[in-house]
């Protein structure tokens, strides 16, 4: 009897010591791996068509299906939006947590973002297409990169896409992005000088613009004939890369402008300044008018 007895009592102290193991093991949650000493890759979605294909979760840029990159400015705050594929039901997950890096100089830091509004655009087989828009204040850094984690229920892959070697589990990365930096990329043009004459582009490091601050011109004569368009958006060595084309409609300027001509042997034609408006930073650019 006594026998059975101590038998009875040693199985349930096991019992209870393997029930304290299963609740403390779900109890756990790994610590959030941030990237905090360099940019990571870039996690890129991808929609695949099939009602049995199953979409890899990520950022979507694809200015041909009208997916970008997109930054404003509100109440003294910027803003950036952001397209991306995730679980049809990610909003019913309470394990999202967003992070932002920057990098100035040499030195890269992070914070976490709690201000984020994600919005769902459109539902596939599983997956649905969501929008973001992070609110970032008024930070200042030579670039960032926005990251998201996620390993709930509705929460991403352990490795998604392409992008993910592991090191950052249950993280997605945009592309970084340049803050404060508008680039000539177009070659064929003399080093930092802008021709409005013709067809031009002006590649920037950074999302999209807001339509209002799309590349103004602040020379009264060339307010009316000089534009600015979204041309294209895609992604470079992992960095965003947004593409805008400037044109003159020099009928505009008919009985205004009159004798283009050379002020030095590196400029042509008439002097004036573009004012690039970027809610991050404002930036001018030295343009001349004519060919």
């Amino acid at each position: 009897m006594n026998t059975k007895r101590k038998l009875l009592l040693f199985i349930s102290g096991m019992a209870l010591i393997l029930l304290f193991t299963i609740m403390n093991t779900n109890t756990v949650k790994a610590a959030v791996t941030w990237p905090t000493t360099s940019f990571a890759t870039w996690t890129q979605g991808r929609r695949l068509d099939g009602i049995l294909t199953r979409n890899i979760y990520g950022f979507i840029i694809n200015k041909d299906e009208g997916y970008y990159m997109e930054e404003y400015k509100d109440s003294g705050n910027i803003h950036i939006k952001i397209p991306l594929i995730a679980h049809q039901d990610w909003n019913k997950s309470d394990n999202t947590k967003y992070y932002l890096v920057m990098q100035n100089g040499n030195n890269i830091s992070g914070q976490t973002i709690s201000n984020v509004t994600r919005t769902k655009i459109k539902d596939y087989s599983r997956t649905s297409l969501w929008m973001l828009d992070v609110t970032v204040g008024n930070i200042t850094a030579d670039k960032i990169q926005i990251c998201i984690y996620d390993d709930g229920s509705y929460g991403f892959w352990k490795t998604n896409g392409v992008a993910d070697d592991g090191t950052y589990p249950f993280v997605m990365s945009t592309p970084v992005l340049g803050w404060n930096n508008v680039t000539n990329f177009n070659q064929s043009l003399k080093d930092g000088i802008f021709y409005v004459g013709r067809n031009t582009t002006l590649t920037m490091n950074a999302p999209k613009l807001q339509d209002s601050n799309v590349g103004k011109f602040d020379n009264s004569i060339l307010n009316n004939a000089g534009e600015s368009h979204f041309f294209g958006q895609n992604v470079v060595n992992n960095e965003i890369r947004t593409t805008y084309e400037i044109t003159t409609d020099v009928t505009k300027l008919d009985g205004i402008v009159d004798g283009l001509a050379s002020s030095d042997t590196n400029k042509y034609g008439l002097g004036t300044v573009l004012t690039y408006e970027i809610p991050s930073d404002n930036l001018k650019i030295p343009l001349s008018y004519g060919d």
